[in-house]
């Protein structure tokens, strides 16, 4: 398979999502940029004991875009050789409900979902996810934002 524009975004997608929702919230609603922030490292440490816990394999014949992604003594320290759950879409997910019921404005509501779905895309294309493991880190996303809108709203 040859890689694309798309492939690059959909990899950098949490990333992208992290930065863009950091900025609409000091913009928009900065009450809730330290629940936002809090949750997203809760979500991060959440997700690599959930890996540890499960240690379900990723899909075999895995596709990298980066040499750094084959370096297993990393990946394997904070479980990330695992793939439940796929922690790019429990953050994509994270980062997306908080731009659609926090910053609520339609076009960067509409550019998460564009983001999510790539990510969750090129994860699945690109042989680093199943379909449930998607899945699966998609509902912990949302679950850490329900978290974090209750805290926020009980302050």
């Amino acid at each position: 398979m040859e890689t694309n524009f798309l492939h690059y975004v959909g990899y950098w997608g949490p990333i992208i999502l992290l930065i863009l929702t950091s900025i609409l919230l000091i913009i928009y609603q900065l009450s809730f940029f330290k629940y936002y922030a809090f949750f997203y490292l809760v979500g991060f440490i959440l997700n690599c004991v959930t890996k540890l816990i499960l240690k379900e394999p990723r899909p075999k014949n895995q596709k990298h875009l980066y040499l750094f992604e084959k370096n297993k003594t990393i990946k394997s320290t904070i479980g990330q050789s695992y793939g439940m759950p796929s922690g790019h879409a429990q953050t994509s997910f994270y980062s997306l409900f908080t731009l659609l019921f926090i910053i609520k404005k339609t076009i960067f509501s509409i550019i998460g979902v564009i983001i999510t779905g790539i990510t969750c895309w090129q994860r699945y294309i690109f042989k680093n996810h199943t379909v449930l493991q998607l899945f699966i880190g998609s509902l912990l996303g949302i679950m850490c934002f329900i978290a974090a809108g209750y805290m926020y709203a009980n302050k």
